[in-house]
């Protein structure tokens, strides 16, 4: 299944399919990092997902904001 876009919604993140199909995750966790790619695990109550990013397919600010987003359960914010 191919991923059409990542959102941040109300305090959740929402997978979109080309599809049309949604799902919904509460956590986000970066597990590797490297100049081409970041592998990333998506975790709801009944599932997980891991997907890579290619970095060329992100914006430096939207890869500013997955960064972000994901460092701000560790801290509380």
């Amino acid at each position: 299944m191919e991923i059409k876009k990542i959102q941040f919604i109300d305090n959740q993140w929402v997978l979109e399919f080309h599809d049309g199909k949604k799902e919904n995750y509460l956590q986000v966790t970066i597990l590797i990092n490297n100049f081409l790619f970041s592998l990333i695990q998506l975790k709801s109550m009944q599932q997980k997902r891991s997907i890579i990013l290619f970095h060329d397919q992100l914006t430096a600010m939207q890869l500013r904001f997955l960064y972000f987003k994901t460092q701000d359960q560790y801290i509380g914010i």
